[in-house]
């Protein structure tokens, strides 16, 4: 992706350039001739840069959700790792307690192995006396009593000696093989733990390395988006400046249009002076139609679009019906100029005088064409804020809308 977002670089760069270059060498052509192509084409790049741009901010976009789910994934790992540990940490506390009580078995088994070897030497020991000091066997221990009770009592203290010894020895055995089996107990379970914190580690080791192997994903995505902010900016600003060099086209174009305009009325003046071409009274501009459907003045607002105050009369004919000039003079204006009016024609009859034809489905002359009255200037229709086909027709004196009724 990193890749596709330095070969998008490189294609706006060439077209950035592209479009520099026109804006610097267009300026002087728009001045002179106004060419429809050129600010056509100044639209269609600003037009591809915003497409661009669209797109580019799609593909960011979708790379930041995917961004933001893998490093959900990451902390889901790094809280994974982080119980494992607490698991680690707990066996280690098990292992510990474990070993302390395996120290403490050792020194109990140490110690019973001390008794027993204590008691057995002293054991030998008497014995050993007795067998160097001569002295007599149990039988004739036994044969020196004096009578059956004496015989009975000798007897009973031999046997106690010798049970006494061999119990005591029996009984630290016991105890010490007790010990020892505690031990080897405790040391099992000390194995135990021992395998399940090895696997546990090996578990955690595991998640470490996946995410290592996120955060380098992570890490790139952040690059990629690093370079396609850049792109997204760099087309923002190309399309502002496709979108700047668009409005300076129309200042200029509007500006040449208002010389025409003021050259054009001045002409007509003169002409109007030397001539007398205006006849001072207006012609009926819809021949086929006399039928006035919204007079002059206030009246409530038609479909919610029209104004309450109506500068001009409507005249109710047909779709497609011809519009002539009422009287003589220079076109000012013709088509759409987004006043509402849809497709307007408005012709300056000189000496302050102008009229408006308006909602025309289309218009048949050009903006400075001088017409005579009664030539065709366009057609009936229902362009703009209209409710349906008709001619608005306005009269204006010194730009102030009259009634036309008073004119023709």
């Amino acid at each position: 992706m990193a890749g596709k977002a330095k070969n998008a670089k490189k294609v706006l760069g060439g077209l950035v350039s592209l479009l520099l270059t026109a804006s610097l060498t267009l300026s002087p052509a728009v001045s002179a001739v106004y060419a429809a192509g050129d600010v056509s084409a100044l639209k269609q790049k600003q037009a591809e840069y915003a497409q661009q741009k669209k797109e580019n901010d799609a593909k960011l976009s979708q790379l930041r959700q995917d961004k933001n789910q893998k490093e959900a994934y990451k902390q889901t790992l790094e809280s994974q790792i982080s119980t494992l540990q607490n698991q680690i940490d707990t066996y280690n506390a098990q292992v510990e307690e474990l070993d302390a009580q395996i120290v403490k078995a050792e020194h109990a088994i140490a110690g019973k192995q001390s008794a027993i070897t204590t008691n057995t030497e002293k054991l030998k020991q008497r014995l050993c006396a007795l067998y160097m000091s001569g002295g007599a066997s149990n039988l004739e221990i036994l044969l020196s009593a004096s009578s059956v009770i004496d015989l009975a009592d000798k007897a009973t203290a031999l046997q106690m000696v010798t049970e006494h010894d061999t119990t005591l020895i029996d009984t630290l055995k016991a105890d010490m093989a007790a010990v020892k089996k505690q031990k080897d107990t405790i040391e099992q379970n000390r194995q135990d733990v021992s395998t399940a914190k090895t696997a546990v580690a090996q578990k955690q080791k595991e998640l470490s390395g996946l995410v290592s192997e996120a955060q380098s994903v992570i890490n790139d995505m952040a690059s990629q988006e690093k370079d396609m902010q850049s792109v997204s900016d760099s087309l923002a600003q190309k399309e502002a400046q496709a979108s700047e060099a668009v409005d300076q086209w129309y200042k200029e174009y509007e500006a040449s249009q208002q010389r025409k305009k003021v050259a054009a009325q001045q002409k007509a003046a003169e002409q109007s002076k030397a001539s007398g071409s205006s006849s001072g009274s207006l012609m009926w501009p819809v021949p086929s139609c006399t039928t006035v459907t919204s007079p002059f003045g206030r009246r409530s607002s038609p479909g919610g679009i029209g104004s309450t105050y109506h500068k001009g009369i409507d005249i109710g004919a047909s779709y497609g019906a011809q519009i002539v000039a009422a009287d003589s003079g220079v076109v000012v204006q013709a088509g759409d100029n987004g006043w509402g009016y849809g497709n307007l024609v408005i012709i300056d009859h000189g000496n302050g005088l102008t009229t408006y034809y308006g909602h025309m489905s289309s218009v048949a002359v050009s903006s400075g064409q001088t017409v005579a009255k009664g030539q065709l200037i366009g057609y009936v229709g229902s362009t703009g804020n209209s409710t349906g086909p008709h001619c608005h027709f306005e009269v204006r004196q010194n730009g102030t809308a009259v009634d036309p009724m008073g004119y023709v």
